[in-house]
């Protein structure tokens, strides 16, 4: 049975390049396909094959839309034209849940003291807009490893190496790891999917960086 010595394994722009001998006994091993720079050779009763391979990276970019509970609308965060504050915020779940709770001491989503940003929200409440589309780019990597990936990754920020800039402040979180072990030549195909915030990036307080 041929044994397979990887001696030498490089990092290109391209993706990784992996130089791999196999000797045998029984006869002259077969390079696998896309195997370029073949040599053979028989010495000491053994036939030894070497083959260099390699692959390039791939990107895929979709755009589409989610939807978002409108209280999630940039214009009602800290930045947004109509911020609404925390405090607000919470009375209004107090209200939503039950109108008449003692807690509120009389406040209402529509009285004179609350913010522009809470009688904007509730005006769009009372029409029946709870949510709203948002934009959403996922991006799925696929490329070959040495090794099977790390999992432990999922769910964290990070920056794909030759992902494309984001603009306003916006980042990539890890949301998804498929992997396919190539017993051939030991590596894995491993596709890794990344979806771009928005504006302002992803929570650091609830997604940790890689």
């Amino acid at each position: 049975m041929p044994t397979r010595q990887p001696v030498q394994t490089s990092q290109t722009s391209k993706g990784v390049e992996i130089t791999v001998t196999l000797e045998s006994f029984d006869g002259m091993p077969s390079a696998p396909s896309g195997a370029r720079d073949i040599t053979t050779d028989y010495a000491d009763g053994k036939y030894v094959l070497r083959y260099t391979y390699g692959t390039d990276i791939t990107y895929n970019i979709q755009g589409s839309c989610s939807q978002e509970p409108l209280a999630t609308h940039p214009m009602f965060g800290p930045n947004g034209d109509y911020t609404i504050p925390a405090d607000e915020w919470k009375n209004w779940k107090l209200w939503e849940a039950d109108p008449n709770d003692p807690n509120l001491s009389g406040w209402k989503p529509d009285g004179d003291s609350v913010s522009d940003g809470m009688q904007k929200f509730y005006a769009y409440y009372n029409r029946g807009v709870t949510d709203f589309l948002l934009g959403t780019v996922t991006m799925r990597v696929t490329e070959e490893d040495e090794g099977s990936p790390n999992f432990a990754n999922l769910g964290r920020i990070t920056t794909p190496a030759g992902a494309p800039a984001l603009p306003d402040g916006r980042n990539w979180l890890l949301v998804g790891i498929d992997a396919e072990q190539q017993v051939s030549v030991g590596t894995f195909k491993v596709t890794r999917e990344y979806r771009a915030s928005a504006a302002g990036g992803w929570d650091p307080e609830i997604y940790a960086n890689t």
